[in-house]
């Protein structure tokens, strides 16, 4: 409005004096980054160990008893006589080598059944041991040897063994029959 106005208030009071005014400061302390590192790796620490605390608590609650599965544990029925010498009565015609071949392996299979032979320790000795462990009797150990030792010569060498072979397989049922018989 381009003039000059008066305005007027009522009088303000206020107080002169020499004295200074205390401003108080607080102090708030900081701590350092390496103080905040060791607090953190405590806490850190402390976690790691209730974990670990954890972890072994489960083990040995779980590890308390094991769980037992049943399993059916199913027999396998013993060969007879009869079914391991059927291969060796199948190639009675054949030559040395594949009629004694058949003729061990049914001997080995059918004792190795009744003695428990597995494996590696299937050896005439172990199986003599086995069969005496068990009750059988020494002379049907005797024989049994006796045909294993033909059964190699047959195969390992040329010669022509004085056996008639239809004896020999009939001696060899009887043997594992008397020895069906002795194990039971």
């Amino acid at each position: 409005s381009n003039k000059y106005i008066t305005v007027n208030t009522k009088p303000v009071s206020f107080t002169v004096s020499n004295a200074s005014k205390k401003v108080t400061i607080e102090e708030t302390s900081k701590t350092s980054i390496a103080d905040e590192s060791e607090k953190s790796a405590q806490r850190a620490g402390l976690i790691v160990v209730a974990l670990v605390g954890l972890v072994l608590l489960y083990w040995v609650v779980k590890k308390k008893e094991p769980v037992k599965r049943q399993t059916a544990i199913q027999e396998i029925p013993l060969a007879s006589a009869e079914e391991v010498l059927t291969p060796a009565f199948e190639n009675i015609d054949a030559d040395n080598k594949l009629f004694y071949a058949a003729l061990q392996n049914g001997i080995w299979q059918f004792a190795s059944q009744r003695v428990n032979l597995v494996g590696s320790i299937s050896n005439k000795i172990v199986l003599k041991d086995k069969m005496t462990s068990l009750g059988i009797e020494e002379p049907i150990s005797q024989q049994l040897l006796w045909l294993l030792e033909q059964c190699e010569a047959g195969l390992f060498t040329n010669a022509d063994l004085e056996h008639d072979r239809n004896e020999l397989l009939a001696t060899t049922k009887l043997v594992l029959d008397k020895m069906t018989a002795q194990k039971g």
